[in-house]
């Protein structure tokens, strides 16, 4: 008797139908749903993609296993790092204290205003031409000056 003849709305899966059902049911066939077990497995005993995607669902599943089996920590571990951690400085506790964390946390702002405000106050070109300008202008204003000791400003 014939998988059709037992099901008669039985269709052969394709290997990446097979390959959807294990990613969502994994490898163990007694998960697979009952509607797809029978094509599932005439798939299985046909095609050596199928038979491969199985192994590597399969050990898929073993790694998850056990990962789930895996003890969680030991009893006791934080206590025992934070008994082994130096104490902090009683300034740092002051320092880092619930009143005084807003207030740095504001200033941040503040001082990085000040830092791009001493930033923009550099000379730019046309300012240095401009000095330039009036240098020149005073200078031939007073070409023609004489100084106290009989020299002249030139």
């Amino acid at each position: 008797m014939s998988d059709h003849s037992r099901h008669p709305g039985h269709r052969p899966l394709a290997v990446a139908e097979f390959e959807t059902l294990l990613d969502r049911h994994g490898a163990d066939r007694l998960r697979w749903p009952a509607e797809q077990r029978d094509a599932a497995e005439t798939l299985l005993s046909s095609d050596e993609d199928a038979r491969g995607a199985l192994r590597a669902a399969a050990q898929l599943d073993a790694a998850l296993d056990a990962v789930l089996r895996a003890p969680s920590r030991p009893l006791g571990l934080r206590e025992r790092i934070v008994a082994r951690t130096p104490p902090r400085d009683a300034w740092l506790d002051w320092l880092a204290s619930r009143l005084w964390r807003p207030a740095g946390l504001a200033s941040v702002p503040l001082l990085l205003g000040f830092a791009v405000g001493a930033a923009a106050v550099q000379e730019t070109d046309a300012d240095a031409a401009l000095e330039d300008r009036a240098l020149v202008a005073f200078e031939a204003d007073f070409a023609d000056y004489e100084l106290p000791d009989g020299g002249s400003a030139r």
